[in-house]
Order: structure tokens, then C-alpha cells, then sequence
């Protein structure tokens, strides 16, 4: 029985790497929760709006045909054959 006491007890000891952890935790420096709070540490990078606005319209001139080829062959199958066979 006391075999079994003794496991338990180690099982709720945290292991070396969870201590190790537990303890650079404590020496690093913290900054306040990130929570609608602006980084204090580091300035905020700029947004480039030229680059993602030519991205944007590089990537639209693929996917707007596509997408309306996709959704509009049914209408265009539809006419063809009642252009064809006039049923």
C-alpha cells in the first residue's frame, strides 16, 4: 500500500521542465495584458495600402471570372441548347 501512496505523490510534482519553466516565467519581464492594449515595447509597423490594394486587384482579376463562370454556366448551358434545338 505504501508503494501506491508514493506514486501519487510523484504524479502531482510538476517535472523538471514544467519548474525550469515555471521559473524563467518569473525572471522574464512582462508587459501588460495584450487586451485592447497598444504594445508598449514595440512601435506599430506601417500598412503599406499600395502593396495590398495591387494584391487585392491582381488576386480579383483571377477570381471574379472564375467565380462567374462558376455560378453562371447553368444560364449560359440553358441557352445554348434552346438556341440549338429550339425546345
Amino acid at each position: 500500500m505504501s508503494a501506491a501512496i508514493g506514486m501519487m505523490s510523484t504524479a502531482a510534482r510538476p517535472s523538471i521542465s514544467q519548474a525550469a519553466f515555471k521559473a524563467l516565467k518569473s525572471v522574464i519581464p512582462k508587459e501588460p495584458h495584450p487586451y485592447f492594449i497598444w504594445p508598449q515595447t514595440v512601435k506599430n509597423q506601417p500598412v503599406a495600402m499600395s502593396f495590398f490594394a495591387k494584391r487585392f486587384a491582381r488576386t480579383a482579376t483571377m477570381y471574379v471570372p472564375m467565380y462567374v463562370g462558376f455560378l453562371l454556366w447553368p444560364f449560359g448551358a440553358k441557352e445554348l441548347i434552346l438556341a440549338t434545338t429550339g425546345v
